[in-house]
């Protein structure tokens, strides 16, 4: 960001910022060294982040990992017949004839670009014959990947395999899109801190007494980031603000953690489930909750189909509402031994499934809040 904001007065630092990439492109000692070592001081940062959101990776290969692998790709656009020559000595691909542009594949100065690099991936993931390749990347990248897809398909770089461009919409702030160009960003570290602060304030209050409130405030923090962005629909920008990122009430993780609790205390409170029950008429808010719990599967399905978690989200979020209609209205530890067991089963599946919806969004609940 000090960068950017420093070649905004002095235009002279972009090209000195090209040449020493161009000199790191080309093996060059000092570069590759300074590059290596901000390389492993940001990963143990970015890892930090990683391990709080209980998020994993087999590999870290960036774009460096295929920076030997461009020369090849470069060649096999050449011998295929698509690679032309640009202006000042580029290389291009022409896909106007595909509403998708050109594409520029190596500059005038032999360096690479992004989309080089990305071809040169496609060859080397699809070397493991997966079946489907997925990019999770912002709509604005969109052209982008549109254009190594197409180039991939005429080089025969991609084989059988499907390449899937995942979208979502990006964070902006109400005055616009965040930049970390201009410097305009939120670090999601931060945010962590400030939601555990607020979630730590909150269980105080409605449960003083709690033994591990530390705890429970990094679950109900983190969980209300995750769920404030996968609870919404991901081909859509979000407008960060705290009010909204941190809202633990409504359709929020905190809401389902507290419906969760609620659950798990009456089935602590009626001890051993019974293995067995008979069902009789159904009370209108029993029937209601049933035909939710019925919907589970197929709601899962379709957001693998569509890769759309906030479908997980929604469908939990109205489990919920309907899960406390019942607890509200319906007596379940009270009630007469003939209906007893089969609203114990109700709340014991409520219970599973808003388990289950959240661990598929990676988000922890407490036993107790």
């Amino acid at each position: 960001m000090k960068f950017h904001g420093e070649a905004d007065k002095n235009p002279e630092l972009e090209e000195k910022g090209r040449e020493e990439f161009r000199k790191l492109e080309g093996g060059d000692k000092e570069n590759t060294e300074l590059w290596e070592w901000m390389r492993e001081e940001s990963l143990k940062e970015l890892k930090e982040v990683y391990k709080r959101l209980d998020v994993s990776f087999d590999y870290y290969n960036g774009e460096a990992f295929y920076n030997d692998k461009t020369g090849q790709i470069i060649d096999i656009l050449d011998k295929k017949g698509i690679l032309e020559d640009g202006k000042e000595g580029a290389k291009i691909v022409d896909l106007e004839k595909d509403d998708l542009r050109v594409a520029l594949i190596q500059k005038a100065d032999g360096a690479t670009l992004y989309l080089t690099r990305d071809l040169a991936a496609i060859k080397y993931r699809t070397n493991y014959k997966p079946t489907k390749i997925l990019y999770v990347v912002e709509n604005a990248q969109g052209l982008h990947l549109a254009q190594a897809f197409k180039i991939a398909e005429m080089a025969g770089l991609k084989n059988d395999t499907e390449l899937i461009h995942v979208k979502f919409g990006s964070m902006r702030f109400p005055e616009g899109r965040m930049s970390t160009r201009k410097g305009k960003v939120v670090f999601l570290w931060d945010v962590l801190e400030k939601a555990k602060e607020k979630a730590l304030k909150i269980v105080e209050e409605k449960n003083p007494d709690l033994k591990n409130k530390e705890e429970v405030a990094e679950t109900v923090g983190v969980g209300a980031v995750k769920y404030a962005i996968l609870s919404h629909n991901r081909v859509t920008d979000i407008s960060f603000t705290w009010e909204k990122i941190l809202s633990l009430d409504g359709n929020s993780a905190p809401y389902l953690m507290y419906t969760y609790a609620r659950a798990k205390s009456i089935l602590r409170k009626a001890g051993e489930l019974p293995k067995d029950f008979k069902v009789g008429t159904l009370e209108k808010e029993e029937e209601t909750l049933l035909k939710k719990i019925y919907q589970f599967p197929e709601i899962i399905e379709t957001a693998a189909r569509e890769y759309m978690p906030s479908h997980i989200a929604t469908y939990a979020y109205e489990l919920a509402q309907d899960f406390n209609t019942f607890y509200n209205k319906v007596p379940v530890l009270g009630a007469d031994k003939a209906s007893k067991d089969f609203k114990l089963a109700l709340v014991a599946a409520t219970a599973q499934i808003i388990k289950n919806s959240m661990s598929l969004l990676s988000i922890d609940l407490p036993e107790r809040m």
